[in-house]
């Protein structure tokens, strides 16, 4: 089991999750390199991706003060440490302009790593059920009455509310 700060992953590899920081106005400059990303460095980033040994990702742009956070959550096919050195000793063309781009939009040398940027997990609720042999992961009593086995009874529908109108008086009327 793992620790709440530690990185879940399956057999070797790692979830984690890493947040940061933004150097200051940079938000737009950002939001331009992913969209690079999908379009014009799109085969570039999918072989990269590839060979990061990348699963999944998901990228957010978190509004802060004082500046905007980048969090980014990764599912690696291996261990992070093998992925980073992976990536500290590339020379491809790509590697270098992705390495370039996090050092002026954040500061940061991604050749030395991220580990130091990972977010800690200090909770989980409810805790999801391992999943069956096959099976996708499920969240144990999802959609049940909390402290039985019987299934939640359904919502009932909300009713609209009437628009309310005003009229000359300034008084509200349904």
């Amino acid at each position: 089991m793992h620790g709440p700060g530690e990185p879940r992953g399956g057999a070797d590899g790692a979830t984690l999750t890493i947040a940061v920081p933004l150097l200051p106005g940079q938000s737009e400059a950002w939001r331009r390199v992913v969209q690079e990303l999908q379009e014009s460095w799109r085969a570039e980033f999918v072989a990269a991706y590839r060979r990061w040994g990348i699963r999944r990702l998901a990228l957010w742009l978190a509004p802060s003060r004082p500046g905007d956070l980048v969090v980014i959550q990764l599912e690696l096919a291996e261990d992070l440490k093998d992925a980073e050195e992976r990536f500290a000793r590339s020379r491809q063309p790509f590697d270098r302009w992705i390495a370039e781009r996090a050092y002026e939009l954040h500061g940061v040398d991604l050749r030395t790593g991220v580990a130091r940027y990972q977010a800690e997990l200090l909770g989980l609720w409810p805790e999801p059920a391992p999943p069956a042999a096959g099976g996708p992961l499920t969240v144990p009593g999802a959609g049940m009455i909390p402290g039985s086995d019987a299934p939640a009874p359904a919502r009932p529908k909300r009713r609209r509310r009437k628009q309310q109108e005003c009229d000359h008086n300034s008084r509200w009327r349904p």
